[in-house]
């Protein structure tokens, strides 16, 4: 408490805090085909993912890499 009073992210907090709190439930239905069509964007995003660390690495191991010079007999 800054003067007695709170800081304006401290109030924030409590209204984000209250709205997941008194949130009311949706009584929502997915059907099987939104699942897997969730679960399919997932796995595209997993892989997605791990396609490009694995790129960025492969780059950064060929700058450090050494290299023969067998092209010159």
């Amino acid at each position: 408490m800054i003067n007695g009073r709170f800081p304006s992210c401290a109030y924030k907090l409590l209204v984000g805090f209250y709205a997941l709190a008194m949130a009311a439930p949706a009584y929502a239905y997915i059907d099987p085909v939104t699942g897997s069509f969730v679960v399919q964007g997932l796995i595209a995003g997993v892989l997605a993912v791990v396609g490009g660390i694995c790129s960025i690495r492969q780059r950064l191991f060929g700058l450090f890499k050494r290299r023969r010079d067998d092209d010159a007999s």
